[in-house]
């Protein structure tokens, strides 16, 4: 796992860019390929195919979730301790969308039938847990550059830039690359 933190904190931006981009890719050829073009009616679809449809889409949001707690993890090591978010709550806010993205099918097309405002209010609050994990990220960085307490305004640009990932890729990483030169002997 360390090996890995190392691997997203030391790429460039433009490698990070073109795995991200593969696996998507590769996860769209995949979806084309077990289920064709076009919509499909969800009960023609067996569950079995459905779950290896999920599987290799969380896949891809594994990795860029993997390389968010890679950035997060560095980040509140080098934040001073006063100023530093609670590195639990990030954790769960990205364990928890993988979880839910892997038991979504089962729970929406399994045996038993639930009630669709579970579903929803579980999803909405999945929403929210990927939402605090680029407010962590986003706030860490900037952080990191102004020792003080922050609003939303000082941090805003990271937070959208992490948000539209193709794009903000090539403005977060360099700055993590830098940072990682620098303060590579505080990692453990």
């Amino acid at each position: 796992m360390n090996s890995l933190k190392t691997f997203f904190l030391g790429a460039a931006h433009w490698q990070i860019f073109l795995l991200m981009s593969g696996l998507y890719a590769a996860d769209l050829l995949i979806d084309v390929s077990v289920i064709g073009v076009g919509p499909v009616p969800a009960k023609e679809v067996p569950l079995l195919t459905v779950l290896l449809l999920q599987v290799t889409a969380m896949v891809v949001f594994g990795v860029f979730f993997l390389w968010l707690w890679s950035i997060g993890s560095f980040l509140n090591i080098l934040v001073k301790p006063p100023l530093r978010m609670d590195f639990g709550v990030f954790r769960f806010a990205l364990v928890f969308p993988l979880l839910y993205g892997l038991a979504f099918p089962l729970v929406v097309l399994g045996p038993r039938s639930f009630d669709a405002n579970l579903v929803l209010g579980i999803h909405l609050f999945m929403m929210l847990c990927i939402i605090y994990a680029f407010r962590f990220v986003s706030k860490s960085l900037a952080l990191v550059e102004e020792t003080r307490f922050l609003t939303f305004r000082d941090y805003y640009r990271y937070f959208f830039l992490l948000w539209f990932f193709p794009i903000g890729v090539w403005w977060i990483q360099p700055k993590v690359n830098r940072l990682y030169q620098t303060q590579a002997s505080r990692w453990p």
